[in-house]
């Protein structure tokens, strides 16, 4: 029967959340023309709202911030007031109705903020639409559905003080966890130097990269791969033609640290281990080459990213239930490292790369003291 009562709950919700009918409490004190259904033989009037809840992305700048909103909807369809009632004091009356319920949508938003539990939503929404069902019925009673004003007094003294009991409310914080996860994606170019000048071109190629990080400490697998390497023509090597093609692979284990970080920009030198291989093309697999070599070096390197868009999003994820926050960045990686495929075939490389990076870590809430 709940889940039932649940899932009726939110089909509720997403219609009222777009219905045009429905009047937000936003919009401003009520009129009579929000009162727009067939009035019936009942009493004075029928006032029907809703608390709904939802998610909202604010735009700050470059930053997006998702936060929980619940709002208070009137059904202008289903609500009237019969004429003989339509006073300046029942339309103050149901002023009130809708600020006592505003009241209620204003503390199921902090209880969801400090819950911070996604899957919680209907049933907090479900059992504060009860709540504020139960109150505008015991409010009705006492004040004989709005004709007597002494109990109306005390009733909007009553919200004032629980309004400036929720405004003296502190509000949830929040702060990043320590450890994070990000990926890159993009392309690079790798360049050869010393014994290489005379025998391969610039290539061209694929970059991917995985990192996990704690505070500014960082460790980075990249990989780096390039496809057209080419043989120069005037080659002095005489056991290789002139034009011929090579793909270059390489996969970087580095330490980084963060050296500066602003709203813009970080920065981050690292320094690890560079695993390569070269073989001449074309094949069917790295095996079938008939020429091939491995080597590793030492690897130094600097990595800037660009910020192009933060999201703090303040309301759980749907399915890992936990807040989160992203960057998106331009990222640019440049390091150097050492090619010894043979004794007399060594030298320095270059290698320059512009990704797309993504990086995300926990947000936690904290409760003030």
């Amino acid at each position: 029967m709940r889940l039932i009562c649940t899932a009726i709950l939110l089909l509720i919700n997403s219609l009222l959340w777009a219905q045009e009918s429905a009047r937000e409490y936003a919009d401003g004190p009520l009129s009579w023309g929000d009162f727009a259904g067939a009035a019936r033989n009942a009493p004075r009037f029928e006032f029907n709202i809703y608390l709904v809840t939802g998610t909202q992305l604010i735009h700050d700048n470059d930053t997006l911030n998702r936060e929980f909103v619940t709002k208070v909807l009137l059904d202008r369809e289903s609500s009237w007031v019969h004429k003989g009632a339509r006073t300046d004091q029942t339309l103050y009356y149901l002023q009130l109705l809708f600020d006592v319920a505003h009241y209620y949508a204003e503390v199921l938003r902090f209880e969801l903020e400090e819950a911070g539990v996604r899957k919680n939503i209907p049933a907090k929404t479900m059992r504060f639409n009860e709540i504020v069902k139960r109150q505008i019925a015991q409010i009705n009673k006492e004040c004989d559905m709005g004709r007597n004003h002494i109990p109306i007094k005390r009733w909007r003294k009553w919200l004032e003080t629980q309004e400036a009991k929720l405004e003296n409310r502190k509000r949830v914080l929040y702060e990043t966890d320590p450890f994070g996860i990000s990926a890159s994606i993009g392309g690079n170019v790798h360049m050869f130097y010393q014994d290489f000048n005379d025998l391969l071109n610039p290539g061209l190629g694929f970059h991917s990269g995985v990192a996990l990080s704690y505070d500014k400490f960082g460790l980075h697998l990249d990989y780096h791969g390039a496809n057209a390497l080419t043989v120069l023509a005037n080659s002095a090597v005489d056991w290789q033609d002139g034009g011929e093609a090579f793909k270059y692979r390489a996969v970087n284990l580095s330490a980084s640290y963060q050296v500066f970080d602003s709203h813009h920009f970080t920065i981050r030198p690292y320094a690890g281990l560079n695993m390569s291989s070269i073989a001449k093309r074309p094949y069917k697999s790295w095996r079938d080459s008939d020429w091939k070599s491995v080597a590793s070096a030492p690897v130094l390197g600097l990595e800037v990213d660009k910020k192009i868009l933060r999201l703090n999003s303040k309301t759980p994820h749907p399915k890992m239930g936990l807040r989160y926050y992203t960057e998106s960045a331009i990222q640019l990686k440049v390091f150097v490292t050492g090619h010894g495929y043979y004794e007399e075939l060594s030298g320095l490389g270059l290698n320059i790369s512009l990704a797309y990076s993504f990086f995300g870590k926990k947000l936690k809430n904290v409760m003030p003291n």
